[in-house]
């Protein structure tokens, strides 16, 4: 049985998390609890394989519980499950930072209507974050396992970056990257934009983040980076050493122009189930940019992103995929690298250099 607590101050998200995860044969809600500090007297008993828990609570906000849990048990997967209310979308930023894996973000009002409509994706992160961590081993390391298929794939050799430079199509000018993230991107792309340094062709994300929570993200970035960051609009022409958030519960598409490229932003359906999807982004990369992009696919869980990124590398565009050992949860670029799509496989920390190296010859 995987076992689950949930720490939310709101007897109504107790039990219905209780009354939902009830229904699914391998999960058990080992506790509830009404704020971190109760939580973690109960956790000295028994410590549960996930915890879902609120950022706003009594007695400890949900930021400094995170960092608490991280000091006892640091590979504890923890999911946040917020309101999208006021400043609330920078602190859960500050909780993705802190080492939560996901957000969920509930509404103020219906909110037992909500978590039964995502029940199915709430089980399927339970399922994948226990299994990571079931995996490690008696030696404590987290074994990153892929989602979304019982098979197994052998794994390029990380690539030298000096091999990469003989690639005849690394000569060519790079004048668009785009990037896809979901679990575990929040750090990923700190990592790798803040090394960034111009200049450089622009540069467009999808991180797998709920509307209202992409703003907050660019801007925190935007901050922290030499290179400018900010949520996308629909209609802007794209800027060199500019990177564009794709904003959340929207797609974002590239399409040509006399200057470049620019943005189209839309409410299209749900593409692997997410909206902004990867596979939206880097299809129309692969359309519009071809030999002239490169996509790079960084951890996250499922399939979102590897057909795309496979289209990428068809059009003779450049392709990565983040390694194994440096994910969070090593889903996406798997899949990615299953069917082909990865030219390379690289460590997070090389990615900057990597593209460095398509950029300045």
């Amino acid at each position: 049985m995987i076992q689950v607590a949930v720490v939310d101050d709101s007897a109504v998200v107790q039990e219905t998390f209780k009354q939902l995860l009830s229904e699914e044969p391998d999960i058990n809600v080992l506790y509830t609890a009404s704020d971190p500090l109760f939580a973690l007297t109960k956790f000295e008993k028994q410590w549960p394989d996930v915890i879902i828990t609120d950022i706003e609570m009594p007695r400890m906000d949900g930021i400094a519980f995170i960092r608490e849990i991280r000091k006892r048990q640091k590979d504890t997967p923890i999911i946040v499950c917020s309101s999208v209310a006021g400043e609330l979308p920078r602190s859960t930023i500050a909780a993705l930072e802190a080492g939560a894996i996901e957000i969920i973000a509930k509404p103020q009002l219906a909110v037992k209507q909500f978590l039964g409509e995502i029940q199915s994706h709430v089980v399927s992160l339970i399922r994948t974050a226990a299994a990571t961590v079931r995996s490690a081993g008696s030696a404590g390391n987290v074994k990153h396992l892929p989602t979304g298929t019982g098979g197994s794939v052998a794994t390029p050799p990380v690539s030298s970056l000096e091999a990469l430079l003989d690639d005849p199509r690394s000569r060519l000018p790079c004048r668009l990257i785009a990037i896809g993230a979901s679990t575990g991107g929040v750090q990923a792309l700190e990592t790798i934009l803040t090394a960034l340094r111009p200049p450089l062709p622009p540069i467009v994300i999808v991180q797998h983040m709920p509307e209202k929570f992409t703003e907050a993200f660019a801007q925190r970035l935007d901050q922290l980076c030499v290179i400018n960051v900010k949520e996308a609009r629909d209609g802007e022409n794209l800027k060199s050493s500019t990177a564009y958030v794709a904003p959340g519960n929207y797609h974002m598409e590239i399409r040509p122009d006399a200057a470049g490229f620019h943005l189209m932003i839309h409410q299209g359906d749900p593409v692997n189930r997410h909206r902004p999807s990867v596979d939206v982004l880097f299809h129309s990369v692969a359309k519009y940019a071809g030999k002239l992009s490169a996509g790079i696919l960084l951890t996250g869980m499922g399939a979102d992103g590897a057909a795309g990124l496979l289209e990428i590398r068809k059009s003779e565009g450049r392709t990565c995929c983040q390694d194994e050992e440096s994910c969070i949860v090593f889903g996406m670029p798997y899949e990615g690298i299953r069917i082909g799509a990865a030219g390379t496989v690289l460590p997070l920390d090389r990615i900057p250099q990597y593209i460095g190296s398509l950029i300045h010859r």
